[in-house]
This record gives structure tokens, sequence and C-alpha cells, in this order.
């Protein structure tokens, strides 16, 4: 069953509406659309608190509603419960319905609605001798129970490569077209049937997405887009404004947050996001720097709201040198409930700091000590996600009788200070199960 989220994107979906770890699938509000004569429904079932329903709601929580988690298969969308059991499969109809090559590739879950797309080959169609179909089908919610009104898919617009729903209403949806590389990003007027440009000020600049954490933020009523300069170079100079930039969606204009540069010694600055607020690090914020090829990043974790506008230092590198004085690089950010982690290393080891806030504002700092061990414990480890209380990571481990390495996928238990192997047994294998059915 192929699992629809951009849980490994090149380059990140970052938009304050969403929540969780680089979710394709996503749950927004959206318009009320009528009853369909013909209903299709589904079954009732209870919320339930079992380990598999937290991993899930946590790991995807916007492929989840109250009560169901969704996902796709060929041209199905598949309703499972919170313990991951299908319960139904609803056939949509794609491009004419005929294209025996056609397939769901992502959904984009709302109130009111799931927006999906079709993928198509065709050789007559298109650039690339495909293109994708975005789709939109009701869905109907009556106390628990939901029912998708199949009868009344609508098309809403076609790509002539992949395309990826970032945030979706009543009136405009933002999204990604890219078959590779960096993707642009683009809105649609849904009441009028056309794009909507965005304030450029140059024709060879557009906005992409911030390299770094895949990441979405939660809040359906959030709508403002991380978005990050590119330039487009013909004459392929090494050096480019990166900056990044606040936008509402639907607003046409942008606000700078960051200046940051990256050339071919450098990347983008990390970033994750929790309700209305983003978080990022690693910023090169001179050309100077590129120029002598130092990687002379700031390493402050600062922190932008979307409701205030403010920019500000959360925690500054000073004070994480304080925490752990040989830091080389803060590698990837993490947020989970109320907490911030950074993945870091120094020349001989791995180490996740802890960035806490409580509601008065006050900031602690700590090494997560027991999962630094375990990180630490073989040559080579990398984190998924954090979230739910729980790391999620990978161990390259190489075996003694030929030198090849094998990965050995574990889970850390931040309340408990526990690790231990996953197994596809296990409620933790939801972060690796669909990325494993598509290969």
């Amino acid at each position: 069953m192929k699992k629809t989220m951009m849980k490994t994107l090149l380059c990140s979906t970052i938009i304050i509406s969403l929540a969780g770890c680089g979710v394709q699938s996503t749950v927004g509000d959206n318009t009320e659309r009528g009853k369909s004569k013909t209903e299709t429904a589904v079954k009732k079932i209870s919320i339930t608190e079992s380990e598999t329903a937290k991993v899930l709601s946590s790991l995807y929580p916007h492929d989840c509603t109250d009560n169901y988690f969704y996902t796709a298969d060929g041209m199905n969308i598949v309703q499972c419960n919170l313990e991951g059991e299908e319960l139904q499969r609803f056939e949509m109809p794609g491009v004419a319905g005929k294209n025996k090559d056609e397939e769901i590739e992502s959904l984009y879950v709302t109130e009111k609605e799931i927006l999906y797309t079709v993928y198509c080959d065709d050789d007559k169609s298109g650039d690339y001798g495909f293109y994708e179909q975005l789709c939109s089908v009701p869905v109907q919610r009556e106390n628990t129970e939901e029912k998708l009104l199949v009868d009344q898919t609508e098309e809403v617009m076609r790509e002539d490569s992949s395309l990826w729903v970032l945030y979706a209403d009543k009136d405009i949806i933002a999204y990604s077209p890219g078959m590779e590389g960096m993707p642009e990003y683009c809105e649609y007027d849904r009441v009028n049937k056309k794009q909507i440009p965005i304030s450029r000020g140059d024709e060879d600049v557009y906005y992409v997405f911030p390299i770094g954490k895949s990441g979405t933020f939660g809040g359906d009523s959030y709508d403002t887009v991380i978005l990050a300069r590119y330039e487009k170079n013909d004459d392929d100079e090494d050096e480019e404004d990166h900056s990044v930039y606040a936008h509402k969606v639907g607003s046409q204009e942008i606000e700078k947050i960051a200046t940051h540069y990256i050339d071919k010694y450098s990347g983008g600055m990390d970033m994750a996001f929790t309700e209305g607020k983003a978080y990022y690090t690693s910023i090169h914020d001179s050309y100077t720097d590129l120029d002598d090829n130092t990687d002379k990043y700031n390493y402050d974790i600062r922190c932008y709201d979307s409701d205030t506008g403010e920019n500000s230092v959360l925690v500054s590198e000073k004070e994480l040198k304080k925490i752990e004085p040989e830091f080389t690089y803060i590698g990837r950010l993490f947020v989970d409930g109320n907490s911030i982690y950074a993945f870091g290393s120094t020349k001989k080891a791995r180490f996740v700091i802890q960035i806490s806030q409580d509601a008065d504002g006050k900031v602690e700092v700590e090494q997560e000590k027991e999962l630094n061990q375990a990180l630490n414990a073989f040559e080579d480890a990398y984190i998924e996600d954090i979230s739910g209380g729980k790391c999620y990571y990978v161990l390259d481990i190489e075996e003694q009788d030929d030198g090849h390495y094998v990965e050995k996928r574990c889970v850390f238990d931040l309340s408990a200070k526990e690790s231990k192997e996953v197994t596809e047994s296990d409620p933790e294998y939801y972060c690796w199960k669909y990325e494993d059915e598509e290969e």
C-alpha cells in the first residue's frame, strides 16, 4: 500500500498551516459542499488510546482525523482506523477513469474534502510525457462517522509535472509543481480558476522551500508559508542569495525573516515547526564567509512567530556551547510538544540537546544524555524523527564478515530513557512502513 506523504522530499514543504513530520497528506479547513444522493457509508469507530494510535497520530497527525487514518493504494483512497486496520476502500475516478497507469500520488485531507493527485502516464501530454490531475472529493461528517461522496468528485486543475498540495481552503490552493531539485512555490485561485502571481521583483528570482527537515506546522487556521529566494543563474556562479521569507497565502507579498547565502560548500538552514512558529538555525549571512570557503555558520536557534511577526533568538550559540562546548555543527531541528531538539555533532560524537520553554517563556537547555549514548553506540546514526515522546533513528552497522553495512532501526523512549530495535510487528514500524512498501 502506498503512503501519501512527502517524508523525504529533497526540499522541505514548509507551511504554517500544517503539523508533524513532513507529511504530504494534511488536515485543514475547507468549504461546505452539498450532500450526495448516493453516499458511501463509513463504519463508526471509537477513539483509542492504544500504542499504535499514539504512534500514528504523532507521526502522521494530518493523515488522521479524530477516528480515521487515510492513505492511498492505486486509485483507491483507503480508510483505516487508528489501529492501522483497513476499514474500507473508495475507488476514485481519475482522468476519464480509464487509464490503467493512473494512481493516486498524494492526499490532502481537510474537514470538508480530500484533495488527491493522480499520476497519469501519457506520451502525448506535457513536456515530460505525463501529467498530474488534482481532484476533490467531498467528505461529509456526522458525529464520529465520515462519508466520502465519491459521485461528487471534481477535477480542480492539472500540471505537466508533479503536484504537491501544501495548503487549501475554499478560495486558494498553495502547491508545489516540480519533478526534481528545488520545487517552486505556486498558488491557484479556485474561484477564478487561475494562477496567483507572487511578487518577485526580478524575473530571474523565484521562491522555493528552504532546505532542511521536511516538516509541517500545526493549527488549521495558519496560512503563512516560509519560502526561500532562489536566483536563476546562467553563469553557474557558486554564490546564491537563499534568504528566507514569510508569505501569507493569497497576499502576493513576501517579508524577509532571515538573510542566508549558499554556495557549493554550504547548504540551506535547518528549520522545524510547531503551532504558528518556525524555528531555524545554521545561518550563512555573509558573502565574505563564502568567498573564504569557511564554515562560519551562525548557530543561534531563532524563532519566527507568524501571529505577531516577531523574529527572535530563542537560544544563542553561546548558550548552546555551555551545554556542548565542542560542537561543530547542528544538522537538524525537531519539535515535539513544548520541546525543540537540536541534533548535531562534535568532531568525535553525535548529540541531541533539548530546549524547552514554559508558559512564562522561561527557556531551559540540557543534554539528552541517555539518547546520546544510544546514538553513539555505533559508527553512524541518523535521526528520522522525534515525535510523541519518541526518537526514531537508524544505525548503520558494519558486518564483520564482509565489511558491508546493515541498517538497524531503533526507537528511544524519551520518558523511560530506553532504546529498542524496531521490528515490523512494533507500532513504531509505521515510521518506515510506507517507505518500505514503495521500494
